[in-house]
């Protein structure tokens, strides 16, 4: 059997240990957005479709620079074809007289050299293609737009998963010591036994619940790193909490409620393609113009009847001109594309009117959900601490045999019910506000 030297085995050990190793990173809210408007694959899609819009705009303009090309040709011709023409009576006594077409061998060589030197359709068209760039940039900014919505939703909810795991563990901690002594004195028959029964059922829904938020912190994490474009196999920790995020929103300045349609991604689209139909008219309206082409050829050609000396000598042929195009008739084509055109801007004008009517409906209700979560999550925090203060008063005068089994039950659902609320509350209040901000195009 072959001996490993220590060394070799302690690299190899490492190398194992490292591999097993998965760096769990955290992210604060901040650090979840910027991760996710940098890998999110929506979004990355979109910055691709940006990318593929710069390289359309290449793409026209190309039409307009100098065109370059070179050709060479070899030909042999085994069965050369002819022609026969009528003898005009000097060529013999035939009717006709043959001419051959061609030759056995030639090679011909040329270079072919364009500029277009004027098209109203190609000015309009590469104006219109810099306004789809541009339209494919406001396409992005609104997928970053719905990327942070998104991000911002998935990271509260999992902060509301893990709040509500660390409440129910303290009321299992609080329920379970209750059970614990009922339980020793129902053994001895101090108590009876529905009364252990019904704070045993608590106790088992509690654990219930558990494993149910449990199971949510999961699907939450998933959903949240699915958001992120992260692997959702990876693992990760969220380095804020909900009153943390609380504080600040409720600390900072109110949001401006001042409305421009003009922030809103939507809207810029909008814009843009109005634009681009603008542009589409006048190009096919220059159509009816002329367009101007300057161009070179020359030419090198060669040709023999033997393939030796076909080579060589070569003979010459330039040409340089002017190519002018008048349309003249194209049956109303560009008429019906004039029309078209003006159809858009008039679709693209009236869908702008009822999107400002969204917006405008939007605005008012995110408004409206926003000041009414704030409001009531002061009410919501009263409320929880009420009936926290309420079930631990009932458990203490139950222990004092002061109250039943029965209402330390219904006050401790009433706490759940009002942690519940709570929770529920700061996640309503953090996504009105993140909807808000999204509606105002802040």
């Amino acid at each position: 059997m072959k001996k490993i030297s220590l060394p070799l085995l302690a690299l190899f050990l490492s190398i194992c240990a490292v591999a097993q190793q998965k760096e769990i990173k955290g992210f604060s809210l901040k650090e979840a957005i910027d991760y996710g408007k940098k890998y999110n694959q929506t979004l990355q899609n979109a910055r691709l479709d940006q990318e593929l819009a710069v390289q359309q705009v290449n793409e026209i303009r190309a039409i307009g620079l100098p065109q370059v090309s070179a050709t060479t040709r070899f030909t042999y011709t085994p069965q050369i074809p002819v022609i026969g023409i009528t003898n005009p009576g000097f060529f013999g006594p035939e009717p006709f007289v043959k001419f051959p077409q061609g030759i056995d061998y030639s090679i011909s060589g040329t270079i072919n050299a364009s500029q277009l030197l004027f098209d109203g359709s190609f000015l309009m068209g590469l104006k219109a293609a810099r306004e789809f760039s541009m339209l494919s940039k406001y396409g992005t900014k609104k997928a970053e737009y719905d990327v942070e919505n998104d991000v911002i939703k998935a990271y509260c909810m999992a902060l509301v998963v893990e709040e509500s795991i660390k409440l129910t563990e303290a009321n299992i901690a609080t329920i379970e010591k209750t059970r614990n002594d009922l339980e020793a004195a129902s053994k001895v028959g101090l108590i009876e036994r529905t009364d252990f029964d019904r704070i045993d059922l608590t106790y088992s829904n509690l654990l219930i619940l558990r494993k149910q938020l449990n199971d949510g912190k999961l699907v939450a994490y998933y959903s949240l790193k699915l958001q992120m474009g992260m692997n959702v196999r990876d693992s990760i920790y969220l380095t804020d909490d909900l009153s943390k995020l609380n504080d600040v929103a409720n600390n900072e300045p109110e949001i401006a409620a001042t409305l421009d349609y003009s922030k809103r991604p939507e809207y810029q689209i909008l814009d843009q393609q109005m634009k681009m139909y603008n542009l589409d008219k006048k190009r096919y309206q220059y159509g009816y113009a002329p367009s101007l082409a300057a161009f070179v050829q020359h030419q090198q050609n060669s040709f023999d009847t033997k393939f030796n000396s076909v080579w060589a000598p070569f003979y010459p042929g330039t040409f340089v001109g002017l190519n002018l195009s008048l349309p003249i008739f194209d049956g109303l084509d560009k008429h019906s594309k004039i029309q078209k055109a003006k159809i858009n801007i008039e679709k693209t004008e009236l869908t702008r009117n009822q999107l400002e009517n969204a917006i405008e409906i939007e605005v008012f209700n995110a408004k409206t959900t926003y000041f009414r979560t704030k409001e009531q999550l002061s009410l919501l925090e009263k409320n929880m601490k009420l009936a926290d203060d309420i079930y631990k008063r009932t458990n203490i005068k139950y222990q004092n045999g002061l109250s039943s089994s029965l209402d330390v039950v219904t006050t401790e659902k009433d706490l759940k019910e009002a942690q519940k609320n709570y929770l529920n509350g700061i996640y309503e209040l953090l996504v009105a506000r993140a909807n808000l901000k999204k509606a105002l195009g802040q």
